[in-house]
């Protein structure tokens, strides 16, 4: 196995691990509420992402811009979903789309492509649940009481 490989998986495996660890706490929380198991993942993922991005060597600008802009948006993104906002994850399933998009439909992007179908599936089944944004409170209708 190569080192990148080995990265890559040994970050998964710490990212599963840590979104188990947070919908624990989060269940402790809130007894009430569906778990956050795949939220929680996609947050820390592009946490990871983000922190990435910030150590790289080629800090700066690149020839497709700068590397900390991406940084700063990983990690950004990565807090609105762990907030569970509408925003959050709209921007995070943008910014899938617009990698794969950039970087065209080869082999190299189907593992992308068969996480993208599958956030689809679970945001079309779980979309009421999530704010627009951090500290949204709903107005309350008197007749739904």
């Amino acid at each position: 196995m190569e080192t990148g490989q080995l990265i890559f998986f040994s970050v998964v495996g710490v990212c599963i691990g840590i979104a188990f660890v947070l919908n624990e706490k989060f269940k402790i929380k809130n007894p009430d509420c569906l778990p956050y198991k795949w939220g929680f993942f996609s947050a820390t993922t592009s946490a990871f992402l983000g922190i990435a991005f910030a150590l790289s060597p080629q800090i700066g600008a690149t020839p497709d811009g700068p590397i900390w802009l991406g940084a700063v948006l990983a990690i950004g993104i990565g807090y609105l979903v762990y907030k569970r906002t509408k925003l959050g994850w709209g921007l995070w399933y943008l910014s899938q789309f617009i990698t794969i998009a950039y970087n065209g439909l080869n082999t190299a992007n189907f593992g992308s492509i068969i996480i993208m179908v599958l956030t689809l599936v679970y945001l079309k089944k779980r979309w009421h649940e999530f704010a627009l944004y951090p500290g949204y409170q709903p107005a309350i209708d008197p007749n739904e009481r």
